[in-house]
């Protein structure tokens, strides 16, 4: 079983100021690779900012082609954060397309992504291409998780995601998501289908708690 998630709590200060730094991502990744992909660094990949979040999910049929799916993800996730950094106003949909079109320079190979920036104190934008996801928690007064958000996996048929990479799908048919609820501590979960394959949404609060 792949287990990969990144958790992130979003700090949102109501009371930010034209001189304070306004709201930000703290954020843990954690990946387990396959047993028979742990050689190769896995398939998977996350990266962040305090600004953006990025998960992607190299596809791993191009194995049988001689070909690492690992680097095609990380050159993705690893683009779509400098993308931010270079380009802060970025789109979610321009965000996920020239990641791909970057990772596709350099790497044959494809992949799933979802990735997750903040707009301001109170509001966030997502874009998700295939199978991975994200979902979104508010945190009761004891602690325990309550997810009120979880986005759609992007299929064209079945076990079949789109993708982007060389020769796939436009990364600029991602689905786009725009929140204006999120509140000061909500947590936010970016996950593979490596994830959500093998655990019920009922217990995603269950994961994260065992890793904030």
């Amino acid at each position: 079983m792949i287990r990969r998630f990144s958790a992130a709590l979003l700090a949102a200060h109501a009371w930010a100021t034209a001189t304070s730094t306004g709201a930000f991502f703290q954020s843990k990744s954690v990946i387990i690779p396959h047993d028979d992909k742990k050689h190769r660094g896995g398939e998977d990949s996350a990266d962040s900012s305090d600004q953006v979040l990025a998960v992607a999910d190299g596809v791993g049929g191009w194995v049988h082609m001689g070909i690492n799916p690992g680097l095609f993800s990380m050159t993705l996730t690893q683009s779509i954060v400098d993308l931010v950094k270079a380009k802060p106003k970025i789109g979610p949909s321009d965000l996920v397309y020239g990641g791909c079109m970057e990772a596709a320079k350099k790497y044959e190979g494809s992949a799933t992504a979802v990735a997750v920036k903040i707009v301001n104190d109170h509001t966030i934008e997502a874009v998700n291409l295939g199978d991975s996801g994200y979902a979104l928690f508010h945190v009761r007064p004891d602690n325990t998780l309550d997810m009120y958000f979880k986005s759609k996996s992007q299929q064209k048929t079945h076990n079949f995601p789109s993708q982007c990479g060389r020769q796939s799908d436009d990364p600029r048919t991602a689905d786009v998501y725009h929140h204006d609820d999120v509140q000061d501590g909500d947590v936010l979960l970016l996950f593979t289908d490596g994830f959500s394959d093998n655990v019920y949404e009922s217990g995603f609060p269950y994961c994260i708690e065992e890793e904030l």
